[in-house]
């Protein structure tokens, strides 16, 4: 069997769609071909001609001479000879993957929120608009294939709407009951579902409303009373509409050593390796998972051997969106801390580099397009680098994982080259390199391990805080010693020792009420939803505390990313900036934002993993018209129209980046964008991207 690079992949969830090496898109030329294509694709075995024949030709005399003409058909596609059986054989296969298969093995498998994300429309047809004449047999096979996948997307829907249940995201729980209640109405395990999301929400109003609702639907549409499991849900929500109030409490603000704790504890072993690979001159990469404290790691340790002769390459989520981004930030601040420093590059580094930073060569042409041979862009990197070893104490470049893969690659190699010569290290200045585990791709790891093995390089990986050091993190924040023994077992086991996770159980506590600093920690109350998978809704769970219209902001500066500014985030949260800074003083004193950007990215992600699909689609759109109209980066806007699900307005700026990433030398970026517009476009545009797909180097085009 072929592998799956090799095979066809069949989309069958709404309008049927063919791709043949993740690209390129196959028409077949009749609506019959393409019934039979998707038929075997959705059947993952060889079927019998005679069948075929009864299926698509019911009835019919002339039904396998008809077959043997759409194979023919078939076999003139790109390809067919890799996904199409059917030579000389009694039966016919087509080796493919499909989306639907996709969605069963998800299913399946336990994974809701990946089955729901392949199929995020309840009511998207099967195979939509595909039906043949004259293919009786395949009518009724897609009826019974539509009612299966009815069947899956309601496990799908239950089994997400308890997992969330359990996590404590009783309003995405909830949200996601209702749509499935506007689906089947006279499901009642539905009506039950959001009654009792509404109660532990504590919106008694609504969950009383939706019994109503039940009841009144059944006696109606059924005859039928509610059974005696949506009535005792019913009385448990009198009972607590007419429980005495509680008073209730304003949060308090959280202290600032709960957003980064003044001592760096647990982390004496790691600290220890970076002194000896500095002292030897050993290039160092510091990984782990996200909140495990590298970037705090990295940081505080450069700063004990240099001070302030650093200079910080940070990477950003955006980063990848537009090539270079990384390197152009980074090198500004090289250039705004020392600009003595461009006057000392040659004026064919600066023609180069000025691909991504023109200020540097105002008065020189900017270098063409390179070439494949041509490594003169190669060696300016690598003369960058060189520089900034030489001029700094040492380089930091954090969060590498969100560079695009060009920057990769150039700035491996030349980082490969300048440290092969063990002579030549001791006049270069330290580099740390700080990256998230399995977030890189395996040439980077590759490489990194070459490094290593040849002494050039050292690779620390952060695991998670241990016991001891969890008891000294709670001492350096105040707990009494005795406290801190007895709560960080518990602790520990809550958080898995990921120091983000740990702070954030202690910022919960601390704003219930729950912890005052010092005494005893009671964890009962950080509650199951704090546990380290959902970790993302526990801190959306801070936010929502906050009021509505600083949440909007978050929303809004995340969907932004790195391409914030007050102006533009003022419009698209629709409101002055006098009124915008108001909002990023709320978040600012919640510890999520500082100076226009998020405390952490996990806070960023946490964010836009918690909005709402249309609001998201929204404000994506929102963006894209702020982005256009400035005439900002293609690949920003492409990125925007897309998240919008305006896919067709993102194509054409799909093609402009490519075009822009290939005149820079980022071939790698401009592959999956080529991708974009021939997956999805028609005419002039797909007929430009196939040209330029064509010319790409083989490796950008894998």
């Amino acid at each position: 069997m072929a592998d799956s690079a090799q095979r066809l992949r069949v989309t069958l969830l709404g309008a049927p769609r063919l791709e043949w090496l993740g690209t390129l898109g196959l028409e077949p030329p009749t609506r019959k071909g393409l019934a039979l294509v998707a038929y075997l694709a959705a059947r993952g075995e060889a079927v019998a001609r005679g069948d075929l024949a009864e299926l698509l030709w019911t009835g019919s005399p002339s039904g396998l001479a008809n077959l043997r003409w759409e194979l023919h058909q078939l076999r003139q596609l790109p390809g067919a000879d890799a996904w199409l059986v059917a030579d000389g054989a009694a039966a016919v296969a087509v080796r493919a993957t499909t989306d639907l298969h996709d969605l069963e093995r998800a299913v399946e498998g336990g994974r809701f929120e990946e089955a729901l994300a392949l199929c995020p429309d309840p009511g998207v047809p099967l195979l939509g608009g595909l039906a043949p004449r004259g293919a009786t047999g395949f009518a009724e096979w897609l009826e019974g294939e539509s009612e299966r996948l009815t069947q899956l997307l309601l496990r799908a829907r239950r089994g997400r709407v308890e997992e969330l249940e359990r996590q404590g995201a009783f309003g995405e729980a909830r949200a996601l009951a209702t749509a499935a209640l506007e689906l089947d109405p006279l499901d009642e395990e539905w009506h039950r579902a959001v009654m009792r999301l509404a109660l532990k929400q504590n919106d008694l109003g609504a969950a009383a409303e939706q019994f109503e609702a039940c009841r009144r639907l059944l006696a109606a549409e059924l005859g039928l009373e509610p059974t005696p499991a949506t009535l005792e849900l019913a009385a448990a929500i009198e009972r607590a509409a007419t429980a005495p109030p509680t008073a209730a409490r304003a949060p308090r603000r959280i202290p600032p050593e709960l957003l980064r704790p003044p001592l760096l504890v647990g982390r004496e072993a790691e600290w220890a390796r970076l002194q000896a690979a500095w002292d030897r001159h050993q290039l160092i990469f510091v990984s782990g998972h996200p909140g495990v404290g590298k970037s705090r790691l990295a940081q505080d340790f450069v700063r004990a051997q240099v001070g302030d002769d650093v200079c910080v390459l940070p990477g950003f989520p955006s980063d990848q969106l537009v090539p270079f981004s990384g390197y152009a930030r980074g090198w500004r601040g090289v250039y705004a801390k020392k600009p003595h420093l461009v006057e000392e590059l040659e004026p064919w580094v600066r023609a180069e580099v000025s691909r991504f930073l023109p200020e540097l060569a105002p008065d020189l042409p900017i270098a063409g397009r390179p070439e494949p041979e041509d490594l003169r862009f190669a060696a300016a990197m690598r003369e960058l680098y060189r520089q900034l070893l030489e001029s700094f104490g040492a380089a930091m470049v954090d969060d590498i994982q969100y560079f695009d893969p060009t920057s990769w690659r150039l700035g491996g190699a030349s980082l490969q080259e300048l440290y092969a010569d063990p002579a030549r290290r001791p006049r270069l200045g330290r580099m740390l390199i700080v990256f998230r585990t399995d977030e890189m791709p395996e040439a980077f790891m590759a490489g990194v391990a070459g490094l290593v093995a040849a002494g050039a390089a050292v690779h620390v990986e952060l695991a998670p805080l241990g016991r001891d050091a969890v008891t000294a993190l709670l001492t350096s924040l105040g707990a009494d010693a005795a406290q801190a023994a007895a709560g960080a077992a518990q602790l520990e086991r809550l958080t898995g020792g990921n120091p983000l996770y740990l702070l954030e159980v202690l910022r919960e506590l601390f704003e219930s009420g729950a912890w005052d600093g010092a005494g005893e920690l009671r964890l009962e109350a950080a509650g199951a939803d704090l546990l380290p998978e959902s970790v993302h809704r526990s801190i959306w769970g801070r936010l929502e505390r906050l009021p509505e219209a600083a949440q909007r902001a978050a929303q809004a500066l995340a969907v932004l990313q790195e391409a914030a500014t007050p102006t533009r985030l003022a419009r698209l949260l629709e409101v002055d900036e006098a009124r915008l800074a108001e909002l990023l003083g709320e978040l600012e004193r919640a510890q999520v934002v500082d100076d226009l950007a998020f405390s952490h990215d996990l806070l960023q992600e946490s964010v836009l993993r918690s909005l709402p699909r249309p609001v998201a689609r929204l404000l994506h759109g929102r963006a894209a018209r702020l982005l256009e109209a400035e005439r900002a980066p293609a690949s920003l806007i492409a990125h925007h129209w897309h998240a919008a699900a305006e896919v067709e307005r993102a194509l054409p700026h799909y093609l402009q980046a490519a075009e822009r990433a290939l005149a820079a030398g980022a071939p790698e970026s401009a592959g999956p964008w080529l991708g974009q517009v021939l997956r999805h476009g028609t005419g002039e545009l797909r007929a430009r991207a196939g040209a330029l797909l064509g010319a790409l180097p083989a490796a950008a085009d894998d």
